[in-house]
């Protein structure tokens, strides 16, 4: 029978290296918390309810905000610190390597088959 610490261990979040290419280097990404992942979805919903049957549509700030709290939120240090604050990253150009990063992130917290 499993207690209650036999599952926390089972239920720490993975981390993963991703080679950045425009940075020359690695960095590491991580699983988002429930709450993590609940704010994000909370902005891209905007109000709306999950199991509403008409067409999706996010607006433009809804997405970017979206990407920038998946980044600073999913890369991390080492000891699983989290490498860059939102500020900081509202102050990066805004290129390919953060669409890159989002992609990476998003695609690791996808539910495993």
């Amino acid at each position: 029978m499993l207690n209650k610490n036999d599952i926390l261990k089972k239920s720490a979040l993975k981390t993963k290296k991703v080679f950045v290419s425009q940075w020359d280097g690695e960095v590491l990404i991580t699983e988002l918390t429930v709450a993590e992942s609940d704010e994000i979805q909370s902005i891209i919903l905007g109000g709306k309810s999950i199991g509403n049957t008409e067409k999706m549509e996010i607006s433009i700030e809804q997405y970017q905000k979206s990407k920038k709290l998946n980044i600073a939120y999913g890369v991390v240090n080492e000891d699983g610190s989290k490498m860059f604050s939102l500020e900081e990253i509202e102050k990066m150009p805004n290129n390919d390597v953060l669409d890159f990063l989002n992609e990476q992130i998003t695609e690791h917290n996808r539910p495993k088959k």
